[in-house]
C-alpha cells in the first residue's frame, strides 16, 4: 500500500515517459488502487537480502520515475502559466487601449454636445431681435391701415404721407 513497500513490483524502465499528464490512470493503476496498493512482500523476500536489495532498487527506480513524471508535469504547468500570463498581459493592454479610446470618444462627444448647445443658443438669440423687429413693423402697419380706413370713412382723400410721419418723428 505504500510507495516504500519493498515487495511492490517495479514499473518497467522508461515508463516515466509513458505516464500520462492530466489523463485517467490505466487499468493496472486502477486495479492496484482498488486492491489497496501494491501487494505485501512475500515471506521468501523478507529474509532474502538479495531480494530486499532488488526490491529497494526497484522501489528507488519507481520513485525516480514518479519524480520525473512530477517534474515533467510541473514544467508543463509552468509553461502553461507563462502562456496564460502573457495572454493576460496582452488582454490587459488591449483593455487599457480600448478604455483610452472610449474615454477619448466620450470627451469628444461631450465637447460636440457643448458646441451644439452653444450654437442653438446663439441661433435662438439671433432670431429673437428679428422676431421683435418684425412684430413692431407688423404693429405699425396695422396701425397705419386702421388710420387709413378711418380716414376713408370720413371721406378724406388719402394724401401721401411725408416720410417723417412714417419714420415716427
Amino acid at each position: 500500500q505504500s510507495l516504500f513497500d519493498a515487495s511492490a513490483p517495479a514499473p518497467p524502465v522508461g515508463s516515466a515517459d509513458k505516464l500520462p499528464v492530466g489523463e485517467r490512470p490505466n487499468s493496472e493503476v486502477l486495479k492496484r488502487t482498488e486492491a489497496g496498493g501494491y501487494p505485501k512482500s512475500t515471506d521468501a523476500s523478507v529474509g532474502d537480502p538479495q531480494g530486499q536489495l532488488k526490491a529497494a532498487e526497484d522501489k528507488a527506480l519507481r520513485l525516480e520515475q514518479l519524480l520525473e513524471a512530477a517534474t515533467a508535469r510541473e514544467a508543463v504547468s509552468s509553461s502553461e502559466r507563462r502562456v496564460l500570463r502573457k495572454q493576460l498581459d496582452e488582454t490587459e493592454q488591449l483593455v487599457s487601449g480600448l478604455s483610452q479610446q472610449l474615454d477619448s470618444v466620450q470627451s469628444e462627444a461631450a465637447e460636440q454636445r457643448r458646441q451644439c448647445e452653444a450654437l442653438e443658443k446663439a441661433l435662438e438669440e439671433a432670431t429673437q431681435p428679428q422676431d421683435r423687429g418684425t412684430e413692431e413693423l407688423q404693429k405699425r402697419i396695422a396701425e397705419l391701415e386702421a388710420e387709413l380706413q378711418s380716414l376713408r370713412h370720413l371721406g378724406v382723400k388719402a394724401a401721401p404721407a411725408p416720410l417723417e410721419a412714417l419714420s415716427g418723428a
